[in-house]
């Protein structure tokens, strides 16, 4: 098949990472693919030779009305030439304001479009995108969403949804031998510019009412931020009296190390659609918990047996869970032992052979 998919930029974000995972399984298997993207932005993440990229056709600087206006229209006649010419036999945009450009470009043509979405439904993305996410989804061929949790919540609002899960892009580790030698940490990731959302106020709260009794411990949270969210964070850790045994790792570009040498890892967001992390880390040995995120994560993995999860916003619970896995090693060895084991349902194999068989099904209707 000719794909042409849209992604917004492909230089960070689980967008353009998922993304270009299923560009390179599925260009593995023989689709002539089309990447429109803003090349400008650089590329984080890999893609095949055989993929092409066209620049999407924006023109930066408009604050005014008439000139944004002007922009949107020069955008959307953009992606309309590129349709023309390259004649695919679906799209697949990923994300809310993608999919709202492909489907007023795509107008007319009878080519299938497919919305592919890398949050959780129900998380408050503005007016504007909830009524794409919640309604024109309907008017995909196909939306993909990241859970059963999100099946639920659109109901018959969008009729054609198919969960995809997100990949594993590391390979299990084989076993735990070399267990004692890992660091005693708390591992947590995600980008400091959206503390709030992934709890990290949360955790540093946790740690402040128990880093006291565990002083051979560190709290280590990686990501990128800029210095204002981080001196926030610092903030907090000091009132909270952990600032001292609390890490700011940065961006990590070599994450799954960071996993293979850390003992705990710890998931407080208040919001997530698929943690990539926790599947991650579960990979790699580490022993994890995690608040339940409205059903998400009972999906992934399972309580005392792979993971500790916590119900919702019961941060006295996390607590108490934090500190059981603080305690025992025996505890931690069993919960990595079993995550190790149970993630290989998540292998990128997978995940391109459901990409097939949607576009399969969606070329054949």
């Amino acid at each position: 098949m000719r794909l042409l998919v849209l992604v917004d930029q492909m230089a960070v974000g689980g967008g353009g990472r998922v993304a270009s995972i299923m560009l390179r399984g599925l260009a593995a298997n023989g689709h002539e693919i089309l990447l429109e993207t803003d090349v400008s932005k650089g590329f984080l993440y890999e893609i095949p030779e055989s993929v092409k990229t066209v620049q999407v056709q924006y023109t930066p600087g408009h604050t005014d009305l008439p000139g944004r206006i002007k922009q949107f229209i020069r955008r959307i006649k953009g992606r309309r030439n590129n349709i023309r010419n390259f004649k695919p036999d679906a799209i697949v945009a990923y994300l809310p304001l993608q999919f709202t450009d492909a489907l007023l470009a795509n107008i007319g043509t009878g080519i299938p479009l497919i919305v592919s979405d890398h949050t959780a439904m129900s998380r408050d993305l503005g007016k504007w995108t909830n009524f794409i996410r919640h309604h024109l989804y309907g008017l995909a061929d196909c939306a993909t969403i990241l859970t059963e949790k999100d099946r639920r919540y659109l109901g018959s609002r969008v009729k054609c949804k198919e969960v995809v899960y997100n990949p594993l892009t590391f390979t299990p580790i084989e076993n735990l031998d070399n267990y004692a030698e890992r660091r005693k940490n708390i591992l947590c990731v995600g980008r400091i510019s959206s503390w709030s959302v992934k709890g990290f106020d949360r955790i540093i709260k946790i740690w402040g009412h128990i880093s006291a009794r565990y002083t051979e411990w560190t709290l280590e949270i990686a990501g990128p931020g800029s210095d204002d969210k981080i001196a926030e964070l610092n903030t907090m850790a000091h009132e909270a009296g952990c600032a001292d045994s609390l890490k700011f790792l940065g961006n990590i570009s070599d994450i799954k190390s960071l996993y293979l040498e850390s003992s705990i890892f710890a998931l407080p967001s208040r919001v997530e659609g698929f943690p990539m992390a926790l599947i991650e880390a579960m990979s790699q040995g580490c022993a994890c918990v995690s608040f339940d995120l409205d059903g998400a994560i009972s999906e992934i993995a399972n309580d005392n047996e792979d993971c500790l999860i916590v119900p919702d916003n019961d941060v006295e619970a996390f607590e108490k869970r934090l500190i059981e896995l603080l305690d025992s090693v025996d505890l931690r060895k069993s919960i990595a032992s079993a995550a190790i084991k149970n993630v290989s349902k998540y292998s990128e194999q997978r995940f391109v052979e459901h990409w097939q068989s949607i576009l399969s099904r969606i070329h054949s209707n």
